[in-house]
C-alpha cells in the first residue's frame, strides 16, 4: 500500500514538472495593451504579434496570506487541467520571473463569454453555495438554508445539461470551492465549451460532506433519467480525483509551491492543507452514497 503511495505521488509530481515546462511562458514576447484595478488584485493584459492574450494578476495585499491565494488558484488549475477537466490554465509566476518582481499569475484568455453576461439557460447556476461562520454575511444572515447549500437541486439540473458541467462541479466538490459564481464560469457557443476560472477559493469549505446531504435528501424525491445521467459523469469525475490526487500530493504540492512564490508559511496554507484532508474523507462516503442510489 506504502509502495502504491509512493508510486502516485511520483506520477502525478511527474505530471506537475512535465505541465509546468509546457509552460514555459516567454513574456518578453507579449505587449501590454492595458492594465486596471478589480477588486483587491492589480491586472494586467498582455498580448503577442499573433494575438495570443494573456492575463497577469496581482494581488494587492502583500500580506503572505493574501498572497497565498495565487498559489490555490494555481494549484486547483492544475489538478483539473492534469485530469482534463475544464478550467482555465493558471501558472504560478515567481517574483524573480515577473516583469513587475512581485509574485503573480499568469492566465490563458478564457474563450467565449462569462455566464454573468448571458446564460446558457434560464435557472443555470452550478454555484455550490457555503456560508462560513467568519463571512460577514453569517454575521448578518446566519447559515445558509439547508436546502441552499452546496449540491442543490438547481445545480445537479445545470450539471445534468452537459458532461462539462458535472466534470466542473465534481472538481468543486472536491477541492471544496464555493465559488462557482456567474463572473466565473465562461461559455464559448461556437465550440459548445465551458470553462471554469478562479479556484482561489478551493481548499476550504466541507462540500463532499454537504453534497452527500443533499443527496440523501433528493434520493426521497427521486431522480430523473437527465439527472442520473450527469450524476454519473460527476461520479466518474469524483472517483478519477479521489484516486490520484491525495492529501499527501496536495500536501507536497502546496510546500513546493510556496517555496517556489518566496513567501513566507502562511496560516491560509496550514488551513488549506486541513481542510482539503477533511474534505477529502468525505469524499468517500460521497462516491459509496452515489453508487448506492444509481444503481
Amino acid at each position: 500500500m506504502i509502495f502504491i503511495r509512493v508510486a502516485l505521488l511520483l506520477i502525478f509530481s511527474s505530471c506537475f514538472l512535465n505541465l509546468n515546462a509546457e509552460r514555459n511562458l516567454r513574456l518578453n514576447d507579449y505587449n501590454i495593451i492595458k492594465e486596471f484595478e478589480h477588486g483587491s488584485s492589480h491586472i494586467v493584459l498582455l498580448e503577442d504579434s499573433k494575438g495570443e492574450k494573456l492575463l497577469l494578476k496581482m494581488i494587492n495585499d502583500s500580506s503572505s496570506d493574501e498572497q497565498a491565494l495565487l498559489i490555490i488558484d494555481s494549484l486547483g488549475a492544475e489538478i483539473a487541467i492534469n485530469h482534463g477537466i475544464p478550467i482555465n490554465t493558471v501558472t504560478l509566476l515567481p517574483p524573480k520571473n515577473s516583469p513587475f518582481s512581485r509574485l503573480a499569475t499568469v492566465h490563458k484568455w478564457a474563450s467565449g463569454e462569462s455566464i454573468e453576461d448571458q446564460k446558457p439557460w434560464e435557472g443555470f447556476t452550478l454555484h455550490q453555495r457555503f456560508r462560513h461562520p467568519d463571512s460577514p454575511y453569517y454575521k448578518i444572515y446566519g447559515p445558509l438554508p439547508e436546502k441552499q447549500r452546496g449540491l442543490t437541486r438547481e445545480v445537479l439540473s445545470t450539471l445534468s445539461k452537459n458532461p462539462q458541467l458535472a466534470q466542473i462541479a465534481a472538481l468543486d466538490t472536491f477541492l471544496g470551492n464555493a465559488d462557482r459564481s456567474d463572473p466565473n464560469l465562461f461559455y464559448d457557443k461556437e465550440h459548445e465549451q465551458f470553462i471554469g476560472i478562479d479556484l482561489a477559493a478551493s481548499f476550504r469549505s466541507p462540500l463532499a460532506k454537504v453534497a452527500c446531504e443533499q443527496i440523501q435528501f433528493m434520493a426521497k424525491e427521486g431522480f430523473s433519467e437527465e439527472e442520473i445521467e450527469g450524476l454519473t459523469h460527476y461520479l466518474d469525475t469524483l472517483e478519477q480525483l479521489q484516486e490520484q490526487v491525495t492529501p499527501l500530493i496536495v500536501k507536497e504540492r502546496l510546500k513546493k509551491l510556496l517555496k517556489q512564490s518566496q513567501i513566507e508559511d502562511t496560516n491560509r496554507l496550514q488551513k488549506a492543507e486541513k481542510n482539503f484532508k477533511s474534505n477529502y474523507a468525505e469524499i468517500q462516503t460521497l462516491i459509496k452514497t452515489l453508487k448506492f442510489h444509481l444503481i
